[in-house]
């Protein structure tokens, strides 16, 4: 609720049922960045507390504030990259030494296995329409800083 429905509210309310300091205590509270610290966590509260909030209130929020924990965060599977022509691992993780070949177009880069190259002579991307240039690349898949 914004500050000013609140601040309208109240004043619907202290026409309605007369001056309160109740109220005004509250729609204060509401302006005081110390007061929303303390509804938002457990050590706002207890300093709330220790600088002249209401015990009673102050308590009730630090015993709101219980900690969760969090779920687990799912572990991934290693995948073995695959080659673009055959669809068959190149190889079983990307720090494993391989011999490859880098087949290049105008949209991106491919690696296939040496054996495979033979598929993208003399033939051109059906995307970019420009034809692929192939390129012999010894070495594991992740740069040497990578791990």
């Amino acid at each position: 609720m914004s500050l000013r429905v609140l601040a309208t509210k109240a004043n619907e309310m202290r026409k309605t049922f007369g001056p309160s300091a109740h109220l005004d205590m509250i729609c204060a509270w509401t302006q005081d960045p110390d007061v929303c610290y303390a509804f938002e966590s457990s050590a706002g509260a207890a300093w709330w507390a220790r600088h002249g909030g209401p015990q009673s209130l102050c308590k009730t929020l630090e015993a709101r504030h219980v900690p969760t924990s969090r779920p687990p965060v799912p572990v991934a599977q290693p995948q073995a990259p695959l080659c673009f022509a055959c669809s068959t691992p190149l190889c079983s993780t990307m720090l494993e030494p391989l011999d490859s070949i880098v087949v290049k177009c105008g949209c991106r880069s491919k690696i296939i296995h040496t054996g495979c190259a033979h598929m993208f002579d003399n033939i051109s991307c059906v995307f970019c329409e420009q034809p692929y240039s192939t390129c012999p690349r010894a070495g594991r898949l992740l740069p040497a800083g990578v791990t």
